[in-house]
């Protein structure tokens, strides 16, 4: 009969000692909990913040805040059952509740990527397409500042597609095979002073020389009076009646 009140007694003490525990893990359950409510009014000032830049994100933020009081209420009433029953189980179940919670905290702590605008990504495109050009000749992408070292009064179109490199190269190869040298984008006479422009900017200055002296004799060879000197001397002079006078 005395062992069996000794044992009895020692379950009380068990049980005792159960609801002790018990209690404590839920008084240490609802000071976490008072700490989330605390941190969840600090997401609320955030969430009004993000609706000042953005209603999409003002009614996320929202409907998170409402979805996460009504689990935080929710856990309340039923931390507050397990005060009163002092069941393990359903304080076990209680505490895996918060999980949600705290995954719903780390999302809105994330920082939110906000995209370019679609109108700000076309203006930057805009921007390049006005500063190069695509040459014609040798397909390179390059400045708009190498399409407007030479200009022609006589060329039509309104701007240039040839770079000044392949231009250069292009007086430089039929400077001696025409008489005129004709743009090669319309076809129309290139000025004197524009050939010049273009071999002087190219620092080929020799060039220029020997295509000066040559537009100078076919403007010479022109003129009726004018007569070549015999072969070697290279040179020719102007006499009055042209080959008619004897004395040539």
């Amino acid at each position: 009969m005395t062992d069996s009140r000794y044992s009895a007694a020692d379950n009380l003490i068990a049980l005792r000692t159960d609801v002790t525990k018990t209690t404590n893990v839920l008084k240490v359950t609802i000071e976490k909990l008072v700490d989330r409510d605390d941190r969840l009014d600090v997401l609320t000032e955030r969430a009004h913040d993000l609706s000042a830049s953005s209603h999409h994100f003002h009614d996320s933020g929202r409907h998170v805040q409402q979805r996460m009081k009504w689990k935080n209420r929710k856990l309340t009433i039923f931390i507050s059952r397990l005060l009163n029953r002092n069941h393990q189980s359903i304080l076990l179940m209680a505490i895996s509740q918060l999980s949600p919670i705290s995954e719903s905290f780390e999302k809105l702590q994330n920082p939110v990527e906000v995209p370019i605008p679609y109108e700000t990504q076309i203006s930057k495109k805009s921007v390049a397409a006005l500063s190069e050009r695509s040459c014609t000749v040798c397909l390179e992408l390059k400045p708009i500042q190498e399409y407007e070292v030479y200009a022609s009064t006589n060329c039509s179109h309104p701007t240039r597609t040839i770079c000044d490199i392949c231009m250069y190269e292009y007086v430089r190869n039929t400077w001696n095979i025409a008489i005129d040298i004709q743009c090669p984008e319309c076809s129309a006479p290139l000025p004197h002073v524009t050939v010049k422009q273009i071999l002087i900017c190219n620092d080929d200055d020799a060039l220029y020389e020997r295509f000066a002296k040559l537009n100078l004799d076919r403007s010479l060879e022109q003129h009726p009076e004018f007569i070549w000197c015999a072969h070697g001397c290279g040179s020719g002079q102007l006499n009055e009646g042209g080959t008619m006078n004897m004395t040539v």
